[in-house]
């Protein structure tokens, strides 16, 4: 897999590739709710992704 990551992107050793985006809630939870407000000043969670080359 890493031959064909390296051939495909030109990134010598990357194995994966991650990406990470926020998902804003309409409302805050109302169990611990200040955890999910942010600082970009809204309630949200964190979401990652992670693939190889096949996905």
């Amino acid at each position: 897999m890493q031959n064909e990551i390296e051939q495909e992107s030109s990134f010598p050793g990357y194995v994966e590739f991650l990406d990470r985006s926020d998902m804003v809630l309409r409302y805050g939870p109302s169990f611990y709710g200040e955890s999910y407000f942010n600082q970009k000043k809204y309630y949200g969670l964190n979401i990652e992704g992670i693939c190889d080359s096949q996905q």
